[in-house]
């Protein structure tokens, strides 16, 4: 179920939804930031693997 499909503001108060997304803001910023020190866009290979290699091999780095 999406937030969006949450048209009943009886049942669903929408004051709840700004403290929700407040809640979330932090977790996104933090994906954010994965992803660009990872640099999603620029793995070697467009396979499963080749990604997957390129992702441990950066986390392998930081150890």
């Amino acid at each position: 179920m999406l937030i969006t499909n949450l048209m009943d503001t009886v049942k669903y108060d929408t004051s709840l939804f700004k403290s929700l997304y407040h809640l979330r803001w932090g977790i996104e910023e933090n994906y954010k930031r994965l992803k660009q020190w990872v640099e999603i866009e620029n793995f070697s290979g467009k396979s499963a693997l080749s990604v997957k290699q390129n992702f441990y091999a950066k986390i392998w780095h930081l150890i």
